[in-house]
């Protein structure tokens, strides 16, 4: 998965694409949860691309979330989409890309999980 992040068509697209719908996100205040985070290739580039963004990671697998940590350097917490150890309204943007079609996740639960750590007015990216 770390090598497809970083060089396959549909992960360079799909991450070019989310970029750039988080433009009206803050660029110096801006907290941002990556929902099943994966290898953390999504992180890396939104840190790149906006490194005044205080941006942090989930991830159910902990092999997956260490490497994400090391790919970004960025934190990244150990934990489900389904129930995540966020406070309510922690974040002004979530976003969760390739995440609900897993067989762990519960679509509604977790979409419902987002938004409960989304700010109101937040932004929902999936």
């Amino acid at each position: 998965m770390d090598a497809a992040e970083d060089g396959m068509w549909w992960y360079r697209a799909l991450h070019a694409r989310t970029l750039a719908a988080l433009d009206s996100l803050p660029a110096a205040s801006g907290r941002l949860l990556d929902a099943g985070c994966g290898t953390g290739g999504f992180l890396a580039r939104l840190h790149r691309a906006r490194p005044g963004i205080r941006a942090v990671g989930l991830e159910y697998m902990p092999q997956a979330a260490a490497r994400a940590r090391a790919k970004s350097g960025l934190p990244v917490v150990n934990g489900s989409v389904n129930a995540m150890p966020f406070a309510d309204a922690a974040f002004d943007a979530v976003v969760s890309l390739d995440v609900l079609c897993h067989a762990a996740v519960e679509p509604e639960r977790a979409v419902a999980e987002m938004r409960r750590v989304l700010r109101p007015g937040g932004l929902l990216v999936l």
